[in-house]
């Protein structure tokens, strides 16, 4: 059996770290009551699209000269408690010191959830963006095809009655 080691978050002078504190603060935490451990990853990939919006378009979101996800970090108006990265504000840089303490304290009656936690903010940050909105467009696809083939809001499903191609087939009532 191997011995736990810990997780940590990547430095705060690398793009993945300063995206890493940026998820951990923004995102709720299993400390939140509203905490939904299904949605967590989800929501972190949308605050990495925000990311990835800036970068693409930087003058449109209020980004002129960002070059990189640091870059993004550093601006006083996009993320609250950053504008001085990589000083992070009192109680936010305490509050994600405390989630990396729970996530790694086997002692903490939510351990499980706090670990599950950060590596969402780490596989949010650190992930092919580009693999996340392949599978984003595929689901919303499948979605969206399911949802045309639904009868219209009150209906049942196919009545042939209703459909021009049947007209001369007669359909008891």
């Amino acid at each position: 059996m191997s011995e736990f080691t810990g997780i940590s978050l990547d430095p705060e002078d690398t793009p993945q770290g300063a995206m890493e504190r940026v998820f951990l603060a923004e995102a709720h935490s299993p400390a939140f009551d509203d905490y939904d451990a299904a949605s967590d990853l989800v929501e972190m990939r949308n605050m990495r699209e925000v990311f990835e919006n800036r970068l693409k378009n930087p003058a449109e979101y209020e980004a002129p000269g960002a070059e990189n996800e640091i870059d993004i970090v550093k601006m006083g108006h996009q993320f609250q408690g950053f504008a001085n990265y990589p000083k992070i504000e009192a109680g936010i840089e305490s509050n994600i010191k405390e989630i990396v303490k729970n996530a790694n304290d086997p002692h903490h009656p939510q351990q499980a959830a706090y670990a599950q936690h950060v590596l969402n903010a780490i596989k949010a940050a650190s992930e092919n963006i580009a693999e996340h909105r392949k599978a984003l467009k595929l689901a919303l696809q499948e979605y969206f095809d399911q949802q045309s083939r639904l009868p219209p809001n009150g209906a049942t499903g196919f009545d042939p009655r209703l459909t021009p191609a049947w007209p001369a087939l007669q359909l008891p009532a």
